[in-house]
């Protein structure tokens, strides 16, 4: 199947419409952003620059990664204030017609990554879990009214977060269909696990992707990175690195999934290309046409 495509871009990139330009040439419909600063009601005349440019390349917004946490801290309930950023960003989205806003599950304002479990199990994990769950209901109830999905993406740094066995159990307890899961295959892959298994276990409440290759917790020679915890998660177009793609593309079909396939991170070097693991070598067209090629590659190779 030739799914629709869309790219992650950053939205203040000063190559943004050279961006667009590059995907609207290679057909892509869909765009991302990642988490930005700007504001509803402050920055309306920026956002709406955004959203002109995309009409003029022929794309529009499928999802925006949030800039914030579900939860302050695991043991305690969503702070009224965490809750007014939250609605803030979400008016943002709506002003931008984004059907999806991304969260990182298990990411807390005030609990650094690496530390997750541990929080979680101070807290006890059924206070954990209530909290989480009224939390999400509360976001699902109010995206609703903006016309946008919460979805909430696997990470590597905690044991609930790792597979989707914490996030079904967590959306049943929410109670509301305005909701869903997005699969992080670079994530799932330094967690250890197979990514297209991630996917037919999210089933049908996987509504995004975030797909990019690692070579999981191992970096090649030639490949140098700052020595920090992420270092790892490369987010290098499909292919480069070592998930098993083909299964992905099998996995999809067999949980019937309707989105398009979002890219993550593979455009992130694009105005810093001399600053990456490529040193300038690849370009913005480079790496949309290696990640198209090489997706629609995998996708013949699942067909039976």
């Amino acid at each position: 199947m030739n799914r629709e495509l869309g790219f992650y871009i950053n939205p203040h990139s000063r190559e943004r419409r050279r961006i667009m330009q590059n995907l609207s040439a290679g057909g892509v419909r869909w765009l991302g952003i990642d988490g930005t600063s700007w504001h509803a009601a402050q920055d309306k005349a920026r956002i709406l620059e955004f959203k002109n440019e995309m009409k003029e390349y022929g794309l529009k917004l499928y999802s925006m990664h949030s800039c914030l946490p579900v939860l302050a801290v695991p043991g305690q309930p969503l702070p009224e204030e965490l809750f007014s950023a939250q609605k803030q960003e979400l008016r943002k989205g709506q002003l931008l017609e984004s059907s999806r806003i991304v969260y990182h599950s298990c990411h807390f304002r005030d609990c650094p990554f690496p530390e997750t479990d541990q929080a979680i199990a101070v807290a006890g994990e059924k206070k954990f879990m209530t909290h989480y769950a009224a939390a999400v209901s509360a976001l699902a109830e109010y995206a609703a009214e903006m016309n946008i999905v919460p979805v909430f993406e696997n990470i590597y740094f905690s044991t609930y977060s790792e597979s989707f066995d914490f996030l079904k159990k967590v959306l049943e307890m929410a109670s509301t269909a305005n909701t869903g899961i997005c699969i992080d295959s670079g994530h799932a892959f330094l967690a250890g696990g197979n990514p297209a298994d991630s996917i037919r276990k999210a089933g049908s409440r996987l509504r995004e992707t975030h797909f990019h290759d690692n070579f999981g917790r191992f970096l090649p020679p030639c490949i140098s990175t700052s020595p920090s915890p992420y270092r790892f998660d490369l987010h290098l177009p499909p292919g480069l690195g070592l998930i098993n793609w083909p299964e992905i593309c099998m996995a999809l079909d067999e949980i019937k999934y309707s989105g398009p396939i979002m890219f993550e991170g593979v455009l992130a070097s694009v105005g810093n290309e001399k600053n990456t693991i490529f040193k300038g070598r690849l370009t913005c067209r480079d790496l949309i046409r290696l990640t198209i090629d090489n997706w629609r590659a995998f996708e013949s190779l699942a067909l039976k």
